[in-house]
């Protein structure tokens, strides 16, 4: 795409995210989960009838969607940072940031059948597609690799600079298992081979410094990043691992992004907001902002968490905490 091409789409996005469509409504049905014990969410995951969360008191809460309570607790390790479920939904892999490990979860079970020792820090775990590798993001240049058949470490992939930094989510693969694409502060995203566990292309100038986080659409055509202090995300194509667009959000910092399973449209939401907070709704045909739905309008400091969409694509759940204590939006 040329510049001009980039330009006109950036400036049609800048366009669209000062309309708010005042006709869309969201029907939200609001879990309370303080009093169930749960005090601060933080990421989440599916298997079955269940939802996973990763809480403040180094649990794993198994919710039951269908009565949207709390129906068992798994102690994982010290400081646990993230959370990711195999494609089949028989294991959860949390990697524990003081421990210097990652706990297995079975959800046959739910109870911790493995722990894996990984090098220092590791802050975030992304499982392939076809459930073969786990890759363990560190706070540092490296990358374990897990295989999910031994639970052992199998590799470690320098891809020259710090991962973690800012981002909230530095890593992804494409639909195929075959490449993951990870955000790497003040040199672009990196696109690692999985076969070779090496670094096989660099992606230059999809943001600036420091890169928030990065989604891939199902059908595996496009990437989205997002940056620090930033509005616009920035549009990767894979066939071509070039940036071909560029979209103007309604705030800044988008730092949670999910993807409806149609391709269709990127939900995101930012980091924190302090007098309510809404959700971006960005549309993969145009790269523009469609939508801007406000979720959370009490007059309060609100961080959230993350947002995952349902199987199905029919649920968005969106966990977060405030002031007023931690909760999870379920929205239709």
């Amino acid at each position: 795409m040329t510049k001009e091409g980039t330009d006109q789409n950036t400036n049609k996005a800048s366009i669209s995210k000062r309309r708010r469509f005042s006709s869309i409504r969201a029907i939200v049905a609001f879990v309370l989960l303080v009093s169930l014990g749960v005090v601060m969410l933080s990421k989440s995951s599916f298997a079955d009838d269940f939802a996973y969360v990763l809480d403040a008191d180094r649990n794993v809460a198994v919710i039951s969607r269908e009565t949207n309570t709390v129906v068992a607790n798994i102690r994982v390790g010290l400081d646990p940072r993230d959370i990711a479920i195999t494609p089949d939904g028989a294991l959860i892999y949390v990697p524990n940031l003081a421990h210097n490990t990652v706990s297995v979860i079975s959800t046959a079970t739910n109870t911790v059948v493995a722990t894996v020792g990984v090098s220092d820090r590791p802050v975030a775990v992304v499982i392939t597609p076809d459930g073969s590798l786990v890759y363990v993001v560190h706070n540092s240049q490296f990358i374990s690799v897990i295989s999910t058949a031994t639970n052992m470490v199998e590799a470690t992939v320098d891809v020259g600079n710090l991962v973690a930094g800012v981002a909230f989510k530095p890593l992804v693969f494409t639909p195929d298992s075959a490449f993951a694409y990870v955000l790497v502060p003040f040199q672009g995203v990196k696109v690692v081979s999985t076969t070779t566990n090496s670094v096989v292309d660099t992606i230059p100038n999809a943001f600036v410094a420091n890169p928030l986080a990065i989604a891939i659409t199902p059908d595996g055509a496009l990437a989205y990043v997002s940056e620090f202090n930033s509005a616009i995300v920035s549009v990767i194509s894979i066939a071509s691992n070039t940036v071909i667009a560029n979209v103007g959000l309604d705030f800044f910092e988008p730092a949670h992004m999910a993807i409806t399973p149609d391709s269709a449209l990127v939900y995101m939401m930012s980091l924190q907001g302090f007098s309510g907070i809404d959700m971006s709704v960005v549309s993969t045909a145009s790269n523009t902002e469609v939508a801007v739905v406000p979720v959370i309008t009490e007059d309060l400091i609100v961080n959230i968490k993350s947002i995952v969409i349902a199987p199905d694509g029919s649920l968005i759940y969106i966990t977060f905490f405030g002031f007023s204590g931690g909760g999870c939006l379920k929205l239709a």
